[in-house]
């Protein structure tokens, strides 16, 4: 593979490194944010329930989703919230 050298303003290739390190910075969120909800099916797994009473925990208001990226999920400190006031 040949590589190719582009030279550009010093100006130009500070906002690069800046729209890069932002991008970095979003990634990181959204990675950060992901790993704080569990899937409905991790969910159930946790609590050792089915999908129909999950559902009926959500009917009941003892537990909230929400949908991140088209992914229905639910926090794990509100999970574990409801177990420790005994919802769950």
């Amino acid at each position: 593979m040949e590589r190719e050298m582009i030279t550009l303003p010093v100006e130009e290739w500070e906002e690069m490194k800046g729209r890069v390190a932002a991008l970095e910075r979003q990634v990181m969120a959204i990675r950060l944010r992901d790993t704080d909800f569990l899937t409905v099916a991790e969910a159930c797994e946790l609590l050792r329930v089915s999908r129909t009473t999950l559902w009926r925990y959500r009917q009941e208001g003892k537990i909230h989703t929400r949908v991140i990226a088209g992914k229905m999920v639910i926090s794990k400190t509100e999970v574990q919230e409801a177990i420790n006031r005994g919802l769950i």
